[in-house]
This record gives C-alpha cells, structure tokens and sequence, in this order.
C-alpha cells in the first residue's frame, strides 16, 4: 500500500512538471531607446589651453564592439566647440589624447589667468550647451612627507599640507600621478575634493595617507599581474611623484561632491542613490566645465624617508612656500 502511494505522489510530481513545463513561453520585451545624451568633460588649468571631450550614451543591450565604442566619441567637425574669455573667442581644434575617450577638442588662442572667467559654447547638431567657469587664486604645497607602513619601511603614504589664509578660498581638488605608471593625466585620489570649511581650522590644511592616483584605463590589474596591493597602489623609496592643488570656484565644487557622493553610493543597498549635478546648461547634458587655480610640482623620495621637490611653480600669484 505504501509502495502505490509513493508511485501516485510520484505521477502526480511528474504530470505537475509537464504542466509547467508545456506552459513555458519565450517572450520578447522590445525596450524603446533611450533619447541620445551627451557627456561633457572640459577644463581649463591655470596657463594651460582649454580642453573638452564630447561622448555619446549608449543602450543598455546593445552589443558592444570596438566599431560601437569608438561611434560614442564625437570629435573634429561633429560639433563646435567655443571658449572664450570675454574679449578672445576661441574655436577648438581636433586633438587626439592617450587617454579615454582619445579624442577631443583643445584651445589655441589664449591659456588660463588668475581670476579669469571662461565661457563654454558646443553646438553639437540642433542642440546647444553653456557653461561658465573661473580660475580662483593658486595656493602652493607647504609640506610634502612620507610615512612608511609597519613592517615594509621601503613602501608607504604620503601626506600634504598648505596653508589656506582667508580670501583665497575654500575649495580644492588634490590629484596626482606618478612616474611612468600615469605619466599622461593626474588621476584623482580616493578623496581628492576639499573643503576646508568642514575642517577644523582653514588656514592650515593637511590630507593624510596618501595613496597612488585612481587610474580608470587600468583600475584592476590584471590576471598575469603578480603585484601585490601594496605594491600597486602605496609610494616605494625612489618614486617620482607629480601633485597638484587646485582651487576651484562653487559651481566646480558643486559638481566634484556630486560626483563624489554618487561613487560612494552606488550599489550600496543601505543608502539612497546620489544623482550628479551638471553644471552644464542648454539642452541636456551629462558632465562638467571646471577651472583650475593649479599649483603643481613634483617630488622625490629618497632612501632616507625625505621628500625632496624637484622643481618649484614660479606663479608669481602663488603664495610663497617653505621650499
């Protein structure tokens, strides 16, 4: 009697599964594409020509090939792209560039100025895009030092310093590259956006534990890549190391703490997502426009734990510093 019960639970299993099974249907979700969007990401450094590069956003599913990828950039004669200075009006030219997205557009007629105001113009089909930005006054590095971890005295952090005298402003980006590793763009730091009002004093500011810039071309290294973490991503003795504090205006801040805000929160299912703030205006568009009041300078660490400035940013406006 057992044996026929367990043979008609089995039947009924079995015919239950067939039912299911029999009922599968395929079924095709036609997604309407999404509007096309630009990204803009343009720049101007202190005595330094303008810079801006133009992308596409893509579909979701749609397949992506080195053909797709490179039909996202938009480049030469497929847009215009204007800076001016309040007197000078400068149509950028097609330039090319070791990093992503390659290709872009650069000034020729004027650089950055203390205190200059820059406006964006880019027409790109029957769409138009504004911005505004300015170069805020350039405060010098004060101190550059070196603090090895426990039990590795040949690999460490780095911690920089400066002084911030009231009128000279509040806001800063701290970014840097090192040696032939990212010799081409100074990469961001794991928290590259200061503000100095939320410190305790804003006269003397110092960012601690320092480590090798955030390269987004080659952020994972890869499988054959025996190097450890340490290795990637703290300063040995004998590095080269080129830093550079920026002052930037509020609308510039405003952008970089979105940005900073939406990286920290993305997939993170405890906090609710933070969307970044364009400062672009016109039609609709992803990105930036952002002066920088940049003081640069590049540094060695010798055997001895020193950090020693290789050379010294001779900006007259530049606040004199202790080197």
């Amino acid at each position: 009697m057992k044996q026929k019960n367990i043979i008609n639970i089995l039947g009924i299993i079995l015919t239950t599964l067939m039912i299911f099974v029999s009922c599968e249907k395929d079924i095709s979700v036609d997604l309407p594409r999404p509007e096309e969007k630009i990204t803009i990401e343009g720049f101007i450094d202190l005595d330094d020509y303008p810079i801006v590069f133009i992308t596409k956003n893509s579909a979701y599913f749609d397949e992506i090939d080195t053909t797709y990828v490179e039909n996202l950039i938009i480049s030469g004669d497929m847009a215009t792209v204007i800076v001016d200075n309040g007197s000078v009006f400068d149509t950028l030219v097609h330039a090319e560039f070791p990093r992503w997205p390659y290709k872009g557009y650069v000034g020729t007629k004027f650089k950055g100025q203390i205190n200059g105001r820059y406006n964006l113009q880019i027409k790109y089909g029957e769409n138009k895009y504004f911005s505004t930005t300015t170069i805020r006054d350039t405060i010098a590095i004060d101190s550059v030092w070196y603090s090895h971890i426990p039990l590795r005295d040949t690999i460490g952090y780095l911690s920089v310093s400066w002084r911030n005298p009231p009128g000279y402003g509040d806001y800063f980006t701290l970014t840097l590259k090192t040696g032939a590793e990212q010799k081409w763009f100074y990469r961001s730091l794991v928290v590259h956006l200061i503000d100095d009002k939320l410190l305790e004093t804003n006269e003397n500011i110092t960012i601690p534990y320092i480590m090798k810039g955030y390269e987004r071309n080659s952020y994972f290294p890869r499988n054959t890549d025996t190097t450890s973490f340490s290795e990637r991503y703290l300063f040995q003795i004998g590095d080269t190391v080129s830093l550079k504090l920026s002052t930037i205006d509020e609308n510039s801040y405003l952008f970089w703490n979105s940005w900073e805000r939406n990286n920290m929160t993305d997939g993170n299912p405890f906090t609710n997502p933070a969307s970044v703030k364009s400062n672009i205006t016109g039609a609709p568009a992803n990105g930036y426009w952002i002066g920088y009041g940049a003081y640069k300078n590049t540094y060695y660490i010798n055997d001895e734990y020193e950090v020693i400035p290789l050379y010294m940013n001779n900006n007259p406006f530049l606040i004199e510093s202790k080197y």
